[in-house]
């Protein structure tokens, strides 16, 4: 085991993709420790950096988050405590304690109008107050810590559950209908396969921004299909395509918010799969509810 891993540290094990990097990690990493944010509040840096120097963590991945989009509409000053101080907080108490910092982030920190896949270096334009904290989370943690990797990423499912996939489940069997909106456009992407990225990044010496999205894009009337498909559920379902603009949500979304995966592949010289080939994965090996498979652990 390199010195890298010898201890990782997951903050915000209480959201989906702190679940899935905790049941990934301690597989792989006997000495992982897991936070929710009752026992490491990011927001709280004085409290956290003591825990940090505590723990002597040697990686410290950053999944904690207020990510409710519409949640953060209604309540912003929550968004920028979370999402900014907080970000800002974890990298500060990390570049002081010598760890290594991975942050995750989002595609909404851009507002959909380029038409093709977003690059790092494209100019951010956040069109909600949860895009807008996120963004700024994220300068925020490379000017207190320029050694930081942000990653950003999109549409998250998995093994954990609570994301649009369970939600498709849910509604085709309860009421028989299949639902979606055909106004946003972005990349789903597997939990098992990001926490498997951010493993590849941290061992190599780069820092900044990167994408990391699954393969290939869809809208969320195509993605529940595909998920209805995977289930063996599209038979007999009512198919309703529905627009965002019409639904009277708080916050405004991407209409097209799909990334670029070009320095990921330089950077990895791997090639992110497709997102239907890892749905499929899901339903074969870890249906919803059950663990993801393993992998190998970088050594």
């Amino acid at each position: 085991m390199s010195s890298l891993f010898s201890v990782p540290l997951i903050l915000g094990t209480g959201g989906r993709l702190g679940r899935q990097a905790e049941t990934t990690l301690s597989r792989l990493y006997p000495a992982t420790i897991a936070a929710t944010r009752a026992e490491i509040d990011i927001t709280d840096y004085f409290r956290m950096r003591g825990e940090l120097e505590r723990l002597e963590p040697t990686l410290v991945i950053n999944c904690a988050a207020a990510s409710g989009v519409d949640v953060c509409e209604r309540q912003p000053d929550l968004a920028v405590r979370v999402n900014s101080d907080g970000a800002a907080n974890a990298a500060r108490a990390c570049r002081e304690v010598g760890a290594r910092f991975i942050h995750v982030s989002t595609d909404q920190v851009f507002d959909g109008n380029k038409g093709s896949p977003y690059l790092e270096d494209d100019i951010p334009r956040p069109i909600s107050k949860y895009g807008a904290s996120k963004l700024e989370g994220e300068r925020r943690v490379l000017k207190e810590f320029p050694e930081a990797l942000v990653v950003r990423t999109s549409w998250l499912f998995g093994p954990c559950g609570g994301d649009f996939v369970e939600h498709v489940l849910e509604e085709a069997r309860a009421r028989h209908s299949l639902s979606g909106v055909t106004d946003q456009v972005a990349s789903p992407t597997y939990t098992p396969d990001l926490i498997q990225a951010l493993l590849l990044l941290a061992e190599i010496p780069t820092h900044g921004v990167i994408h990391f999205v699954n393969g290939g894009t869809c809208n969320r009337f195509d993605f529940a299909c595909q998920v209805a498909e995977a289930a063996g559920l599209e038979g007999g379902l009512q198919r309703v395509q529905l627009r965002w603009k019409d639904l009277g949500f708080p916050a405004s979304r991407p209409s097209y918010s799909a990334l670029s995966t070009t320095r990921y592949r330089s950077i990895t010289s791997r090639e992110p799969r497709d997102w239907k080939e890892a749905l499929a994965e899901q339903f074969t090996t870890s249906p919803p509810g059950r663990a993801a498979p393993g992998w190998q652990a970088p050594t």
